[in-house]
């Protein structure tokens, strides 16, 4: 057998003609986790899971044989959507939203990766990747840093795969248990991933993945106006330790603690209370605002993110968006797992701790232990919650409304979650 993309220009154009395509391997997402499927024209169909028992391999089989006894299902149809990989010579024409680290860092919270900058070391997953300008054409520039420290970069996509390059004489290093090296020769190695707009994704080495039809706009009735931002400073996102009232982030716990689980409806009978709410404000952040409460089987997970505006005028400017639609599609990413989204908030609640500091609006650290360990038995049921009160519902852009449509297909192919845009009228 002869495998890759390119085996048939190896062969003379006659040859060529009498070799078939005998393996078919896609991986992509199902109810917010990743999957893996392979079939040969024999007809074994297989994945690179692991199954842990043997009553977990019955049900992937089941899983397996109900898709094959159902007429309904077009192959054609299948594979006419299939997003295929694209080698990129050079940076698409697409804004580039967030960058993160790969998936593989995610799964662990182990610390083994560590970020190294002058006197200060840090676990990897504590060093934010932050776009600092939403252009489509040229480098990408971005900062890599704590909330002690931040180095520029611009990142370049080549026929060599990623490069990036410090835009001043500042350097950070990637340290593990056996080397350490500079961030540029990681980049080089390792790669990062780039969400970019029209839900197209780069993997590295530089690999281009775009759907095929892009989303239509968002609804303009589904923006949700009931918040009062009355007193609120429209250009102040994050309350700080002070609890600024007038900030947006301020509003927002008040809002969610007032009305419960049912905050983001129009205000009427108030919701469950939540079990516990955190602040989570911070580079590498999950969300400004995380609320989780259990409910009947499921753990009800709203991750939420506010954006200030540049200036206190509602309008329709897509630079307002570009941002807060790209630590969205991010924070899919860092849930990954039910488990590792739990663990990743009990860590941070520690880091904060150790400064005499704690994130807790609702709850206590207890609470958020007993969820830990009732993992196993509860089913995520996640929320993705963008809050941009400079954006006025009236005076949205058809671009804007593109945008947020992206996005919403990102969270909810990757991370099975709906999505919720709370805005100004």
């Amino acid at each position: 057998m002869h495998a890759g993309s390119d085996a048939l220009s190896h062969y003379p154009s006659g040859a060529a003609q009498t070799k078939t395509q005998t393996n078919l391997f896609a991986h992509g997402y199902a109810d917010g986790e990743r999957v893996f499927i392979g079939a040969s024209i024999s007809g074994r169909i297989w994945s690179w899971r692991a199954a842990g028992s043997l009553r977990e391999w019955m049900a992937w089989c089941d899983g397996v044989g109900t898709k094959l006894l159902d007429d309904r299902i077009s192959i054609d149809e299948i594979i006419a959507n299939f997003i295929l990989p694209v080698e990129l010579s050079e940076r698409p024409e697409l804004v580039v939203l967030a960058i993160e680290w790969s998936a593989s860092v995610y799964s662990s919270t182990s610390g083994d990766l560590r970020v190294r900058h002058a006197e200060s070391e840090c676990s990897l997953i504590d060093a934010e990747l932050l776009v600092t300008d939403f252009t489509t054409s040229g480098p990408i520039r971005f900062e890599i840093g704590t909330e002690d420290w931040k180095v520029e970069y611009l990142l370049t996509i080549g026929e060599k795969g990623m490069r990036a390059t410090p835009e001043s004489s500042d350097t950070v290093s990637i340290v593990t248990t056996r080397r350490e090296c500079s961030f540029e020769d990681y980049v080089r190695d390792e790669g990062l991933s780039l969400l970019l707009e029209q839900d197209a994704v780069i993997e590295p080495p530089g690999v281009l993945y775009q759907p095929k039809v892009n989303a239509v706009g968002f609804p303009r009735a589904s923006l949700r106006t009931h918040v009062d931002w009355t007193g609120v400073d429209l250009t102040l996102e994050s309350q700080r330790v002070t609890k600024n009232p007038a900030s947006i982030q301020r509003r927002v716990i008040e809002t969610m603690l007032e009305h419960g689980t049912t905050w983001l409806a129009p205000f009427g009978r108030t919701g469950a209370a939540w079990d516990v709410v955190i602040d989570d404000d911070g580079p590498n952040e999950l969300a400004d605002v995380v609320a989780l409460r259990r409910d009947e089987g499921y753990l009800v997970v709203h991750l939420v993110h506010c954006k200030h505006s540049a200036g206190a005028l509602k309008g329709a400017r897509i630079e307002d968006l570009d941002e807060v639609c790209g630590q969205a599609s991010k924070s899919v990413g860092k849930r990954r797992e039910s488990r590792l989204l739990i663990q990743h908030l009990i860590r941070r609640e520690g880091l904060r701790q150790e400064r005499g500091l704690s994130g807790f609006e609702a709850g206590t650290a207890a609470d958020l232990y007993e969820i830990a360990d009732q993992m196993c038995t509860l089913q995520l049921k996640l929320t993705i919650v963008i809050v941009q009160p400079g954006l006025s519902a009236k005076k949205a852009s058809r671009q804007q409304l593109d945008l947020l449509a992206s996005t919403e297909m990102y969270v909810f192919e990757v991370g099975g979650a709906s999505f919720e845009v709370v805005v100004n009228t």
